[in-house]
């Protein structure tokens, strides 16, 4: 009998630029600006460090951090008005 090869799951570890501006609806060039300051989380790959990646439990990570100080802030508002 011969065996089937392991299934991979197609699941992505990491998001390039173009796909994590179609995930966080925002625009490339906005990406590019979140990267070069420091705010999203990110990886560079490959010779020079050319490819950039956008691992997707960081990106997941940093949207709960933004929405949770979001909430804290309208939280706040609510308390001062």
């Amino acid at each position: 009998m011969i065996e089937k090869p392991p299934t991979i799951n197609p699941v992505k570890l990491a998001l390039s630029v173009p796909e994590a501006a179609v995930a966080l609806s925002i625009s490339e060039r906005s990406v590019w600006g979140m990267i070069n300051s420091g705010e999203l989380p990110h990886v560079r790959l490959g010779e020079g460090g050319g490819r950039v990646l956008l691992p997707v439990k960081e990106l997941t990570e940093y949207l709960s951090r933004k929405s949770a100080a979001a909430s804290a802030g309208v939280e706040q508002g609510a308390a001062n008005g």
